[in-house]
């Protein structure tokens, strides 16, 4: 029976209550300790890109990119502590929103295409495709432009002498949040117009 128990339980057995609960401080020294280190940050899986031949791949492509550095910026910033810890999460929930539109828009451009070759050649969709394509294209511009200014976050050296300057990529962040933001909604409320004409 003893060989079969856990370490801790043949302790019991022969130690009584007290090394029930050294065996409990230990436990719990342990899960505190681990407490203080930070979860280790989850690899970034890149979503399949559009086939090779849509108008939409080149977009996501570059998106996919951006979301890759963004990844990498996140835990370099949150390690550094360059931004409060509610307003990184913020830019990220914002940039995570951001690009499941351009991905959702990027689908529609596929779905868009893939009818324009089942109908032939007269197709009406061709200009249409190019159109969201466009669309698809700036969003991904205002993706790139948070990314960028979450960079500029990082390079601002930490001196106290240039407060300033980390104030300044903050605001600009910020910025490039909130455009990213207003375009997401835009395509929202288009998607929603359509909707609406075509229940």
């Amino acid at each position: 029976m003893l060989i079969s128990a856990p370490a801790w339980a043949v302790v019991v057995v022969g130690g009584g209550a007290v090394a029930l609960v050294t065996g409990t401080a230990v436990t719990a020294r342990r899960y505190l300790e681990m407490r203080r280190e930070p979860l280790p940050q989850a690899a970034f899986v890149p979503r399949k890109l559009p086939p090779i031949r849509s108008a939409a791949r080149a977009s996501i492509a570059r998106l996919v990119r951006a979301e890759r550095a963004l990844h990498g910026l996140h835990s370099q910033i949150a390690r550094t502590g360059r931004l409060p810890e509610d307003d990184l999460n913020d830019t990220l929930e914002t940039a995570a929103s951001g690009a499941a539109a351009l991905h959702a828009l990027a689908q529609d451009v596929v779905a868009m295409e893939r009818a324009a070759g089942a109908l032939g050649a007269n197709s009406p969709l061709g200009e249409h495709v190019q159109a969201v394509s466009i669309r698809l294209d700036g969003g991904v511009v205002e993706f790139e432009g948070m990314v960028a200014a979450a960079a500029r976050v990082l390079a601002v050296p930490e001196s106290a002498a240039i407060a300033d300057d980390l104030g300044w990529a903050m605001v600009g962040l910020r910025d490039a949040a909130e455009r990213l933001d207003g375009w997401a909604q835009a395509l929202t409320d288009l998607a929603d117009q359509r909707f609406r004409a075509n229940p």
